[in-house]
């Protein structure tokens, strides 16, 4: 085995371990994922200097601009007084870098399809250990099947619904709305795609989605189609698919095990004493901004950033790690969960504009470099629409003020520069 492959293999699979991770136990587990990190960091660093690796040169100037930019609104909040104006230099200039430097394995041939199965292996651990862990609170399995890990597990049983939590839910918002998508794909495929066994994922997808009792879950999930379509119009005028459309028509088995499948969904949810109705109530009542303990916290957060923002500068905000009277956390008082609006405030109009386009440019990037190769939407779109998806529910939540996943609003950037490289898709 020559050096190249070794390293590839070595700092590939490293990345690919760490992706796992992040996806299935996030923010949890920090010393082996720092271990996994530093082991494909150092080897991409190695093969930079060896020349097994390259790094784009759009890419490249895409992440400087972030974190030029990133450094400069830190540099303006620490003159401002901001408390996390240093702490946060790792969100908007160090974590960039590492992974533009990890996206060098994304230029193996076979790269982008290992990854797609890497994160629908991730969704498949996660929806096996969520069931387990509620099919063992429930009396449905037992507990000699369980096996505990650091995910802050819980679970709550009321009056018509289930609420479960877990760290690895917050993939979920990713994964669920990515695996969707791929499977809409695959039932134009020829038979012999397994169509049979994404129905299996889809379905328990789609029951983890109601467990959860999470809104951000519930929007995502309704709002799947509207993105795929924007997407079709976002993408227009490239080459279709070069694949045969199958008519499900003639496969009865296919709407046999489709209406067996959802009998088991039903009965499951009824065990659990699952309500659609007291459901939406639950959902709707989280837009009612006068009740809720989780809404009105957010209101409270919504006007006090909004009234921050107009005190300090509305061209240029306030500052990185800036706050205002109103806090969610001591610990770190500018991790607000309205995300944008936060943005908004710490970076004013300029930077508001500019992380919105500079997002936008990513997407640009990846229609261009599809137009060179239309059959590498089979991965490319279902991961858009994870992309979507989770920056939407990241508009409630501080997702991107983590290390695991920071990475999905910077994917089409790092995706653009290695679609080159892949084998034919199909």
């Amino acid at each position: 085995m020559n050096e190249k492959l070794l390293m590839r293999r070595i700092g590939g699979g490293s990345t690919l371990l760490l992706i796992f991770m992040a996806m299935f136990v996030p923010t949890a587990y920090v010393p082996a994922k720092a271990g996994l990190l530093l082991l494909a960091c150092s080897v991409a660093i190695l093969g930079l200097f060896l020349g097994v690796f390259k790094i784009n040169k759009t890419a490249f100037f895409a992440i400087l601009s972030l974190t030029s930019v990133g450094l400069l609104y830190s540099f303006y909040g620490f003159l401002n007084g901001a408390p996390g104006a240093v702490r946060v230099l790792t969100v908007y200039f160090l974590w960039p870098w590492v992974f533009l430097l990890l996206s060098v394995y994304l230029s193996n041939d076979r790269s982008l399809e290992v990854f797609f199965k890497v994160l629908i292996a991730s969704l498949v651990f996660i929806i096996i250990y969520s069931f387990l862990f509620l099919g063992v609170k429930s009396g449905f399995v037992p507990e000699s099947l369980y096996f505990e890990l650091d995910q802050g597990q819980g679970v709550g049983f009321y009056d018509g619904f289930v609420e479960y939590r877990m760290y690895s839910i917050s993939s979920l918002i990713f994964l669920i709305p990515l695996a969707i998508h791929f499977f809409y794909i695959k039932l134009k495929l020829p038979y012999r795609e397994k169509t049979y066994l994404w129905l299996v994922l889809i379905l328990a997808s789609i029951v983890l989605t109601f467990l959860t009792g999470r809104r951000a879950m519930l929007l995502v999930f309704m709002i799947i189609p509207a993105i795929v379509l924007a997407e079709f119009f976002l993408f227009s005028g490239l080459k279709k698919l070069p694949i045969k459309i199958r008519r499900l028509s003639r496969s009865p088995g296919f709407y046999i095990l489709s209406i067996f499948l959802f009998l088991i969904a039903l009965g499951l949810l009824n065990h659990l004493g699952f309500n659609l109705t007291k459901v939406w109530i639950m959902f709707a009542d989280g837009f009612n901004f006068e009740s809720g303990e989780s809404t009105s916290e957010r209101t409270l957060q919504f006007f006090s950033l909004m009234n921050g923002w107009f005190d300090s500068s509305i061209l240029f905000g306030a500052g990185n790690g800036s706050t205002v009277d109103v806090v969610r956390s001591t610990e770190m008082g500018w991790a607000y969960e309205l995300t944008y609006v936060y943005l908004l405030f710490s970076t004013g109009l300029v930077g508001f504009l500019f992380y919105f386009s500079w997002f936008g440019y990513g997407l640009i990037r990846v229609r261009q470099s599809l137009k060179m190769r239309p059959d590498l939407k089979i991965y490319v779109l279902p991961l858009m629409t994870g992309v979507f998806c989770f920056c939407i529910a990241a508009a409630s939540n501080p997702y991107f003020g983590k290390f695991d996943f920071l990475w999905i609003v910077i994917l089409p950037h790092l995706l653009a520069t290695s679609l080159k490289y892949q084998r034919v898709a199909i």
